[in-house]
């Protein structure tokens, strides 16, 4: 069995395309975005529930999301997954 690539890969124990292939269709290219881990990407996805939501959003909006951890997604964060789906 091949060693896994990612960190994700290895909490999950399977290889990135495997991964990449069960996640919710927002998901998968929200963690593509630098900077946008596996957790902020659902958090996102389940906030918006699709793409076309994400885009009427303001990058304020986006910014002021919590994270469990209680940090907000930023503003860094927030310009990049604008930019990405508009």
């Amino acid at each position: 069995k091949p060693k896994p690539v990612s960190a994700a890969a290895g909490v999950l124990g399977k290889r990135p395309r495997d991964i990449r292939a069960t996640l919710p269709p927002l998901v998968a290219p929200l963690a593509a975005i630098t900077g946008v881990s596996l957790e902020t990407a659902e958090l996102l996805a389940s906030k918006f529930e699709s793409a076309s939501n994400l885009v009427a959003a303001s990058e304020e909006e986006v910014a002021d999301i919590t994270l469990k951890s209680g940090r907000r997604i930023g503003n860094v964060v927030a310009k990049r997954v604008k930019r990405c789906f508009c």
